[in-house]
């Protein structure tokens, strides 16, 4: 599902570069066959190797900044969990604008939602930096290790909506 997405978001925005693409492939593969001592000729020859690599190279790139632009302009989600000894607290499907502010986004999302109003003490964090493509958006996970235990009445599981508001909490 995911490959498709791409391969629809890669057609809207490079019509005309995936156009030229075809008519050099299509332009290759006749001369091969038009010419019979194209093969001599290809020995004879480094340099068409050498292009060809060049723009296989090219089209790799290419592809793989499409790809990154493609995944940057998804929704992005955060998954929270936090722990303290054997207990846990969930967080699903928060919003996350920027990749770079996980740990004190997820440590204040938590001060609020848990009712803690400063941010959450923590004595460590595990980040799950590459990001899961599910349903055209990327998810990330962090857990957080906590250093002292929320309140008896926190619920254990919250959940947000794709437009950021909490829907949902578990006991």
């Amino acid at each position: 599902m995911k490959t498709l997405n791409f391969i629809r978001h890669l057609w809207e925005t490079e019509k005309l570069f995936l156009f030229f693409v075809f008519i050099v492939l299509v332009c290759s593969i006749g001369i091969i066959f038009i010419y019979p001592n194209f093969k001599q000729i290809w020995e004879d020859e480094i340099n068409a190797p050498i292009a060809i690599v060049t723009v296989l190279v090219s089209i790799f790139i290419w592809r793989n900044q499409k790809k990154l632009a493609y995944e940057d302009q998804l929704p992005k989600k955060l998954d929270i969990t936090f722990i303290w000894e054997d207990q846990e607290w969930k967080i699903k499907n928060a919003p996350l604008t920027d990749v770079s502010d996980i740990r004190p986004w997820a440590q204040s999302i938590g001060g609020v939602v848990l009712g803690k109003p400063n941010n959450v003490a923590l004595s460590g964090f595990e980040i799950d930096q590459r990001g899961k493509q599910i349903q055209g958006k990327l998810h990330y996970r962090i857990k957080i290790y906590m250093t002292k235990k929320f309140d008896s009445d926190v619920k254990s599981y919250y959940e947000f909506d794709d437009n950021g508001r909490l829907i949902s909490t578990e006991n």
